[in-house]
């Protein structure tokens, strides 16, 4: 079973940077330097938006249809708290929105949306080692299965520093009522010196290069796996569709300001699928896609 989906899209992304943010506010003067702790200035807010022209749709040696798709993103940490149950949380909200311009010829939803709360909780101990739990309750569906798309998913991290050039993190998200309910979580941190900075890992790895005081560049890799409740198309129910890929991407970033930075991101999309739970008249349940630009 074979389609294929070719997809140009550019991703354009704007964040807010607060110097004292999140990410460098967890340091401790008691807790050794951590990478993954430390290392980099989470943004307070950040907008995304990703455009992806329309393709044409094949499968079985047939065009299906065509679609486009328009994706936006965006998330607000606006709560933290040092000091609570031996530890600090952090509270956040995030929105990501697909939108297809058609059906694809295999009744895609028009829009799907995951829309949580993000509730993290760490604690850092003076030998160099973490642990961080997040949990993400929230919407995960489209519009018009609100009632059938409340999730929980969970994530739990060991965190430890090896160095204040070197850190490691172990962990699992465990996504109850997901396609793929069990997500490794598993990394090295590297920043040998400032402008050089490697993430290597699973579901994610980067590689950032500081290229001036405003400018950066990096490559990186991402792994996707997003279920999201349907309900009812036509007359028969599918109940949930999972969009899965692995993405190689290359961005440059301009910092004008502490607080202001701007992204262009390119890339390829690889190992993409569309899942469907139930079957829907004669429509394939699980499709292929081949790699596609983006």
């Amino acid at each position: 079973m074979s389609k294929r989906v070719g997809v140009i899209a550019a991703t354009v992304a704007v964040g807010c940077l607060i110097g004292g943010g999140a990410a460098s506010a967890q340091q401790r003067g008691s807790a050794p330097y951590c990478q993954i702790m430390d290392g980099t200035v989470k943004p307070v807010y950040e907008g995304r938006f990703a455009f992806l022209a329309s393709r044409a749709v094949e499968a079985f040696d047939e065009t299906l249809g065509e679609t486009a798709y328009v994706e936006l993103d965006g998330y607000w940490d606006y709560a933290y708290f040092r000091d609570i149950l031996y530890g600090d949380i952090e509270i956040g909200t995030d929105i990501d929105i697909r939108s297809a311009s058609s059906s694809g010829g295999i009744i895609l939803p028009e829009q799907v949306m995951e829309f949580y709360m993000d509730l993290a909780w760490t604690w850092r101990y003076v030998n160099g080692t973490s642990l961080r739990t997040e949990a993400r309750p929230g919407f995960y569906g489209a519009f018009d299965a609100v009632g059938e798309a409340f999730h929980v998913p969970v994530e739990l991290d060991v965190i430890h520093s090896f160095g204040d050039t070197f850190s490691g993190v172990l962990g699992v998200e465990w996504r109850p009522g997901f396609l793929n309910e069990f997500i490794p979580q598993v990394g090295l941190v590297w920043q040998p010196f400032d402008p050089f900075r490697l993430e290597a890992g699973f579901p994610s790895s980067r590689l950032d290069l500081q290229l001036t005081s405003w400018w950066s560049a990096y490559l990186g890799y991402d792994w996707q796996s997003r279920t999201y409740n349907i309900g009812t198309e036509g007359a028969v129910s599918r109940d949930r569709v999972t969009f899965g890929d692995s993405r190689l991407l290359a961005g440059l970033a301009f910092r004008p300001t502490d607080e202001l930075q701007v992204t262009v991101e390119f890339g390829t999309v690889f190992d993409r699928t569309i899942e469907f739970e139930a079957q829907l008249d004669e429509l394939p349940v699980e499709v292929d896609l081949a790699n596609a630009p983006m």
